[in-house]
């Protein structure tokens, strides 16, 4: 899971991983020293590395129901590895951290 700051949605993750704590990684977006307002806005959801839904909505009520947004919903393991492909290389770029939570 790729996220913008973790402390603050900590408490959020620590409810999901409690009844298994190695279900998923965490990775912080680390920022950009010279752009403070670069954030991950990213929604995308990879799942068996065979469909992926790719979308602008926020998990809000604009972005369920206010505003004009759209998703896109992809079966193709092809682009569902060319995707994580992406985070892969951001992760190799320390653009996104592994986020320490053995203490969580």
């Amino acid at each position: 899971m790729y996220v913008n700051k973790y402390d603050t949605i900590r408490p959020i993750l620590n409810d999901i991983r409690h009844t298994n704590r190695n279900f998923f990684k965490i990775y912080e977006y680390a920022g950009k020293v010279d752009d403070k307002m670069a954030a991950l806005h990213a929604k995308t959801i990879i799942v068996d590395n065979k469909k992926m839904l790719i979308s602008s909505a926020n998990l809000s009520y604009h972005g369920l129901e206010g505003n004009i947004e759209i998703g896109v919903l992809i079966s193709s393991e092809k682009k569902a590895v060319q995707v994580q492909e992406i985070f892969n290389d951001l992760k190799r770029q320390k653009i996104f951290q592994l986020v320490n939570n053995s203490a969580d």
